[in-house]
């Protein structure tokens, strides 16, 4: 126990004679490129002036993003340090690069995407006009598609290894594998469903002016926020929820449950699709990534 003890300690000091070497270099950031946020950050598309924008989970300290390449911004996801946004109108996915650097189009000729998000490194696109659900690499390439019907995907989320779909013309949540097998239907009888989010081992989704909880294979369904002018994106951090209410002009934050309900934001004209980023630790990259490593496993032994 007393060497886990010295390589904690031993952990912690590189760890912070690296964080002094970044800070006194300035950083690693491209040139002419802003640093990145170094604290949870909310990333929100707006519909009406095709707009990306960062924030504090509070609200505060608004930014805009580069939106080269978008018109008609829905979902946004996240990989590493770079936001990918569905842009309705011009057909394109879009990467977004969080330090400010300028955006670039990696998809482009789609009919009309709606919903995105990442799992294993991998991009799941709902490209929502087509009805044709599909994966890719960040850079666009190495695309397999997993559903092709004449479905109005819109919001999407991978969960345990499946994939969830929001089908608004049928009221529907589907489930499949994230290759595109064992399509099931888990929920039924919804409104207008837009966006899943996963969190406390629930599935939630926006629903025209609701928030619907329940299990992942649709049981124990429970309404728990009413009265939301066009409840649309949605994303969790930790016990807290984030939803865009598209026409109000808000971004509402709550509780699990649907307590604390608050707007923390009305800065975003029309928002659609919202992430988080979480920033990694600053102590834990290059020639310290294998020490750290080293350090985590001992703090789980104790």
């Amino acid at each position: 126990m007393r060497s886990h003890h010295r390589l904690r300690r031993a952990a912690h000091l590189a760890a912070a004679a690296a964080l002094a070497v970044g800070v006194a270099a300035g950083g690693a950031t491209a040139a002419g490129a802003d640093p990145l946020p170094t604290e949870p950050t909310l990333i929100a598309t707006g519909w009406a002036d095709s707009t990306v924008t960062t924030m504090g989970l509070d609200g505060s300290g608004t930014a805009m993003l580069d939106a080269t390449g978008i018109d008609g911004p829905q979902d946004v996801a996240v990989i590493g340090d770079t936001a990918y946004v569905a842009s309705f109108r011009n057909g394109n996915v879009v990467a977004v690069p969080l330090d400010g650097a300028p955006a670039h189009v990696v998809i482009s000729d789609l009919a009309g995407p709606e919903g995105i998000a990442t799992a294993g490194g991998r991009l799941y696109v709902a490209d929502t006009a087509s009805g044709t659900i599909f994966s890719s690499l960040p850079d666009g390439t190495d695309r397999e598609t997993l559903a092709a019907d004449t479905v109005a995907h819109t919001g999407i989320a991978v969960h345990d290894g499946r994939l969830y779909v929001a089908n608004i013309n049928d009221g529907e949540i589907i489930s499949m594998t994230t290759a595109g097998d064992d399509v099931t239907t888990v929920a039924s009888g919804l409104d207008s469903p837009r966006d899943i989010a996963f969190a406390g081992g629930r599935l939630f989704v926006t629903d025209n002016t609701e928030v619907t909880s329940m299990n992942p294979d649709g049981t124990d369904p429970q309404t728990i926020a009413t009265g939301i002018d066009r409840a649309t994106g949605i994303v969790a951090d930790g016990d807290t929820l984030f939803v865009t209410a598209d026409a109000a002009d808000q971004i509402v934050t709550m509780h699990l449950d649907g307590s604390d309900r608050r707007v923390i934001s009305t800065a975003v004209d029309h928002p659609v699709g919202i992430a988080v980023y979480t920033p990694p630790n600053p102590a834990c990259g290059g020639s310290l990534a294998s020490l750290c490593s080293v350090f985590g496993s001992l703090e789980s032994v104790g």
